[in-house]
């Protein structure tokens, strides 16, 4: 899934309305909390997976840099003619790689933190359902 998807489902999860007018309302918004948690906590594994889909990718790619400036690698006409030495151009490319792989993990990382946070607030919300409930069938 792209990041705004996941962005957008999150903050949908997040928009609800909790009404405690009667005991019926109270059990409803009750599960609606607790399906909103277990969807995101799917949606957290799911980007946790991408995220080590990502350091995959960057270890095959880092692996390729590795073997595209070995010493035992064919270096075609082009490549000597290119300015900067072998370990250089290596160091250049393995540098840019890195960057390119902090800052995608570094926005579902965001991601998660969103998550967390939400999950926080849908534990606090629950509180007062529970003690609306408990306090209806007491009478």
């Amino acid at each position: 899934m792209d990041l705004n998807e996941y962005r957008k489902l999150i903050f949908e999860i997040g928009d609800i309305e909790i009404d405690i007018s009667s005991i019926a309302q109270c059990r409803h918004s009750m599960a609606e909390l607790e399906e909103r948690e277990k969807i995101l906590e799917q949606i957290k594994e799911k980007i946790n997976s991408d995220i080590r889909s990502i350091e995959g990718m960057y270890l095959k790619k880092r692996k390729m840099i590795r073997e595209k400036y070995s010493p035992n690698a064919s270096q075609g006409i082009l490549s000597s003619l290119k300015p900067g030495s072998l370990p250089r151009r290596r160091a250049k490319e393995m540098r840019r790689l890195t960057l390119e792989r902090e800052s995608k993990i570094e926005s579902y990382e965001e991601l998660i933190e969103i998550i967390d946070d939400l999950m926080v607030q849908i534990e606090d919300a629950k509180i007062p359902v529970r003690n609306c409930i408990k306090e209806r069938l007491s009478l």
